[in-house]
């Protein structure tokens, strides 16, 4: 589900698992938004190349000055930061610091820092209903995505 205004767009989500994205020791305890944010770049690098694009290597990237791939003028690159922040939202639409754990419901909240063309929108919704319906975002996803029901 979506809900956008001119300064936001909101995804709220329902979790069928925990979501874990630790800490230096392993621990997941409380929530870190850059290893779902990283997830989702990963998809949304995944969607671009499946549509015949390119994205770049972000650990090998030849980005420089104004002349990025799509991926990382969304997302940022080194010398270039990402177009929006990037939150993710209680039940209550506060901000959440703690694990997502089986059966709550939270949001990723995308906020425009500059312009985004409405063709990143789209391709940031299209890599969301990838994840959504195909897909897994956190750092241990155990299940690769497949068609069996078990």
């Amino acid at each position: 589900m979506v809900a956008s205004t001119e300064n936001e767009r909101i995804y709220k989500f329902h979790a069928l698992t925990d979501l874990w994205t630790g800490d230096v020791n392993g621990k997941s305890e409380r929530l870190i938004t850059t290893g779902l944010l990283g997830s989702i770049r990963w998809w949304f690098e995944v969607l671009v190349r499946g549509l015949g694009g390119r994205a770049c290597d972000p650990t090998d990237t030849k980005c420089e000055d104004r002349n990025h791939c799509v991926v990382c003028e969304l997302f940022g690159c080194t010398g270039w930061a990402r177009k929006f922040r990037f939150e993710v939202l209680d039940e209550n639409s506060g901000t959440k610091t703690d694990q997502i754990k089986h059966n709550q419901t939270f949001s990723l909240c995308f906020t425009p820092l500059r312009p985004i063309r409405v063709e990143e929108w789209t391709l940031l919704d299209a890599a969301l209903r990838l994840i959504v319906e195909y897909g897994a975002i956190g750092g241990k996803t155990v299940f690769k995505p497949t068609d069996e029901s078990s």
